[in-house]
């Protein structure tokens, strides 16, 4: 089964669509997504090209799917990472 995450038609740049982890329950499977808005990177890093689409493979599942999309700024994404790789 593919689960595709898809932004808008003309993504402003820099800005990335992040499948960023799935949970199942009895009753259905949920998707974590993150939509990163790039308009402000600054860094020797800045991107000059955008990430429209994610895609994950995971085994068939009959169970409805639920998306749970949280937006937010490149300054928190990048915190959220240097955090997850402190542990």
């Amino acid at each position: 089964m593919l689960v595709v995450a898809a932004m808008e038609k003309a993504p402003v740049r820099s800005s990335e669509i992040l499948i960023d982890g799935i949970w199942e329950t009895d009753s259905r499977l949920g998707v974590f997504v993150n939509s990163i808005d790039g308009t402000s990177w600054r860094s020797a890093f800045e991107k000059n090209e955008s990430s429209p689409a994610d895609v994950l493979i995971l085994p068939k599942s009959d169970l409805p799917m639920v998306f749970n999309d949280t937006k937010i700024d490149c300054t928190q994404w990048r915190e959220q990472m240097f955090h997850s790789n402190r542990h």
